[in-house]
């Protein structure tokens, strides 16, 4: 009977250390990983231009993830940048009397850093077109 008491003692204390665990050490390793998966900012940079490699300014840069909506005006050098969370991106540009540009799939990483050049149509070449 002395022995039996002992297995329940010990069943017992093992029961609240797996409680314990549970409750306390248990969502600090979850909250860690949760953090690890969101990862570190990347830095998206760009320029935008048009066919003749003249910069544009005030051009609307959009970037969409299922998680995330960001937007961005080019600045007087045609130029734009956004920190974002890795993820995968839909970028989009629009900018009056240009063709909208869209790439439809972007993937950034943790801490990654991305340049781009993104080169805008004419919407009518007859019409003419003033760029700053």
């Amino acid at each position: 009977m002395c022995s039996s008491a002992k297995g329940n003692k010990k069943m017992t204390t093992r029961n609240l250390l797996i409680v314990w665990v549970a409750v306390f050490a248990l969502p600090v390793f979850i909250s860690t990983g949760a953090k690890a998966q969101r990862g570190q900012a990347s830095s998206i940079q760009g320029t935008v231009e048009d066919t003749n490699n003249a910069r544009i300014v005030g051009a609307r840069v959009m970037l969409e993830s299922a998680h995330l909506r960001r937007e961005v005006e080019t600045n007087d050098q045609g130029n734009f940048q956004v920190e974002l969370p890795p993820d995968d991106y839909r970028i989009s540009v629009e900018k009056a009397g240009f063709k909208r540009f869209v790439l439809s799939s972007f993937r950034t990483q943790n801490a990654s850093q991305h340049n781009l050049t993104i080169r805008l149509k004419v919407k009518d070449p007859a019409m003419p077109l003033k760029i700053k």
